[in-house]
């Protein structure tokens, strides 16, 4: 689908060997990693081993950005990523308040159900 295209895109997956694997097939993309705290309550059909795993974030240096959870942008591998220069993305933002609060640590957010200030405007 992206062979044809030449504007600006990315792509990202929450699954770290899909995303790798678009970054092994797309090198002129940016792609990126959906991260979480992969709370084993919130995510009852990985195994709990599986779950600690993909909290570390395993191969996300080799990306071109991650996307994480608003709510947990406090981790300490987030912070060792953004201080080794990773774009840091957030999801999902549904109010002013949830906003200001990530844009301390996140570079961008994802919106949901509000319509945020355009910068600048």
């Amino acid at each position: 689908e992206l062979a044809g295209y030449r504007g600006p895109v990315a792509v990202m997956s929450f699954n770290p060997h899909s995303a790798a694997l678009l970054a092994h097939h797309l090198p002129d993309r940016a792609v990126g990693l959906t991260t979480c705290a992969y709370d084993p309550d919130d995510w009852p059909l990985l195994p709990p081993d599986v779950c600690t795993r993909l909290a570390g974030l395993p191969d996300a240096e080799h990306l071109a950005f991650i996307s994480h959870l608003a709510r947990d942008l406090d981790n300490p591998r987030v912070a060792e990523l953004k201080s080794g220069g990773m774009p840091i993305l957030c999801w999902t933002i549904r109010s002013p308040e949830a906003e200001a609060k990530a844009r301390r640590i996140a570079d961008n957010v994802t919106f949901e159900g509000y319509a945020a200030a355009r910068p600048g405007a």
